[in-house]
Formats: structure tokens, sequence, C-alpha cells
């Protein structure tokens, strides 16, 4: 924000994407299943896709509910 400047990034690191992005899409064999805000899709994922990619993300207290 402070110069101006974007950057694009793909990972399947949730971590990197909670501490660094402003917006999410998430994408399926090349097309984009779902979009918002990072707490948009991270909080309420939408699609079954994002779903799944946020099951595989390793708890640190894997009782807790995703």
């Amino acid at each position: 924000d402070k110069v101006g400047l974007s950057i694009l990034m793909i990972t399947h690191n949730f971590g990197i994407v909670s501490d660094l992005a402003d917006r999410v899409y998430v994408m399926q064999k090349g097309q984009i299943v779902e979009e918002g805000t990072t707490r948009q899709v991270l909080d309420d994922p939408q699609h079954e896709y994002t779903k799944a990619l946020m099951a595989a993300v390793p708890r640190l207290h894997p009782e807790e509910a995703v």
C-alpha cells in the first residue's frame, strides 16, 4: 500500500495467504472457483474445493473444528 505495488502469489500455504493477502482467488484445474477478501474465503469457504483445501491444513489442535 505504501508504494502502490501489487503482488501475485501462487501458493497452497494458507498461513502466508492469511498474513499477506487482501484478496484470495482459489483455482481448480486452471479455473477460478471462489474469490473474495481473505477473511471471507478463509473464514467461510463456499466452494467444495476451497473447503477441501481448508480441511487439509494441519492444525495445532486437531480437535478444534475447521
